[in-house]
């Protein structure tokens, strides 16, 4: 085991490339930024296709008001809540947490703002009162045990949430991502009983997907109870890796690749088309910078970001402050990495 002074030593190295990284970052390429920013080009009317309509679901036309595919501003693009929201009522909208419960909030109430859902839970353990005095009329907290570890937050999807769900499909949200818009959802991903961003790193025709934001039917969560059924954390790599053919073989579908990417963008997709998004990474893009640096000076758990500290800072330069900002981040993940190799 390393020594205090070696800890010590290699907080300090750490501190110096992260804080060069910075000043490369924002001050190196200044003026390639400022002429991206001119050219910017105007915002683009994308195609609407026609309201799917089903017993369980009503698709908005989609939104004209949409960024450039790819582009980002400094409000993201995000959309303001529609006139109309989109209607979904058997589907329940559900997020765990006993961390960064208030951008859980957030992100609950950013899907609120997009569609209507047959329930919307939160299960923490958190004082929500204390976190936020005023929550969104649709959402319900429902107490549960400390979530201490991301272990234990795969045993309470795997084998707890379905008892509270009574709707036919479940949509799970994380702190880090969200619906985008609700006119681009289709009734289509209803038809299977999991869907998920695509994962490029797997090529064997298993890589749907990412559960930080996916919905699954109720019964692929009874599935998952089942004697037979290995749990094991991840939560969604045991059920779309290491028990997929098992539940195929009850007869449960997986959603293609295809229709998995423009359900959600994570580290494949794009969050420019597809209903919703998970990874911090893409948060200044499709939040704005402003609105994510808000969310993140609320965190009390950071340990997500750090695998993608780099494009973060990246992205910040479209907000106010870039270097003061990124210089903060430097500061908590120096922090964060001492206090964890002092524990």
């Amino acid at each position: 085991m390393a020594s205090k002074p070696d800890i010590a030593m290699a907080s300090i190295v750490r501190v110096r490339f992260i804080f060069l990284s910075c000043f490369l970052a924002f001050f190196g390429r200044r003026r390639r930024r400022c002429q991206k920013s001119a050219s910017a080009g105007p915002l683009f009317q994308p195609d609407i296709s026609s309201a799917a309509r089903c017993s369980g679901c009503r698709t908005l036309p989609a939104r004209t008001d949409r960024p450039k595919r790819g582009a980002m501003s400094e409000d993201g693009f995000s959309l303001s809540p529609p006139r109309e929201r989109l209607s979904l009522p058997n589907v329940t909208l559900c997020a765990v947490s006993s961390s960064n419960v208030a951008a859980t909030i957030e992100a609950m109430e950013a899907s609120l703002a997009q569609a209507s859902f047959g329930e919307a839970i939160l299960f923490t353990d958190a004082d929500t009162r204390a976190i936020r005095a005023v929550m969104h009329p649709d959402l319900r907290v429902v107490r549960i045990d400390r979530i201490g570890s991301s272990a234990a937050y795969s045993q309470f999807v795997l084998t707890q949430m379905v008892d509270h769900v009574r709707t036919s499909h479940c949509l799970i949200v994380q702190w880090d991502g969200h619906v985008i818009d609700g006119g681009r959802w289709q009734q289509e991903f209803l038809d299977y009983d999991y869907i998920g961003a695509r994962w490029p790193q797997f090529d064997d025709g298993r890589d749907v997907g990412n559960g930080g934001f996916s919905l699954r039917s109720r019964r692929l969560m009874e599935a998952c109870r089942a004697p037979e059924f290995a749990p094991h954390h991840p939560e969604d790599l045991a059920i779309c890796r290491t028990n997929r053919g098992l539940l195929e073989g009850m007869g449960l579908r997986f959603a293609p690749a295809a229709l998995a990417d423009r359900f959600s963008a994570e580290r494949a997709g794009d969050p420019a088309t597809s209903f919703g998004y998970h990874g911090v990474f893409l948060m200044p893009r499709v939040l704005g910078a402003d609105r994510f640096w808000r969310i993140y000076r609320t965190l009390d758990e950071r340990s997500s970001l750090w695998r993608d500290f780099s494009d973060i800072v990246k992205a910040l330069r479209s907000g106010p402050s870039p270097a003061l900002r990124s210089l903060r981040m430097a500061a908590n993940r120096v922090i964060d990495f001492a206090f964890s190799h002092t524990r």
